[in-house]
């Protein structure tokens, strides 16, 4: 967009500043067909692979992990006293799993863990 700005006699002049984008756009197109390689890979290899972030939250695996593992399990954690929420969760086929409790501002607060695992089976149970 043009800026008006002022010669040293008070002339009126227009500046305006263009940068040529082209390398960058195509740097930009190289990545993402890079990383749409990768993911092809990943969901394509023949290796059974998992990505997992630092807390050990499983983001992503792929079909060969699956045929080596089976389906991961699903577990989610709900407060015990949101009966809304239970209910939602045994009303799509989970059911309670595992228990424990946190405290919250020093008030021991009882939590209820749903699954799903991908067998019937408990996956998960409370230590």
């Amino acid at each position: 967009m043009p800026r008006r700005v002022s010669a040293d006699d008070g002339t009126p002049l227009e500046m305006a500043i263009l940068i040529d984008l082209t390398t960058e756009r195509q740097a930009r197109a190289q990545i993402d067909r890079s990383l749409d390689e990768m993911a092809q890979w990943f969901d394509l290899s023949p290796v059974g692979m998992l990505v997992v972030d630092e807390t050990g939250l499983v983001l992503r695996s792929n079909a060969a992990f699956e045929a080596l593992v089976g389906r991961a399990p699903v577990m989610l954690w709900v407060l015990e006293f949101n009966w809304g929420a239970r209910a939602f969760y045994k009303k799509l086929g989970g059911r309670e799993i595992a228990r424990h409790s946190f405290d919250l501002a020093g008030v021991p607060t009882p939590e209820a863990a749903y699954g799903w695992p991908a067998d019937g089976t408990p996956a998960v149970r409370a230590p």
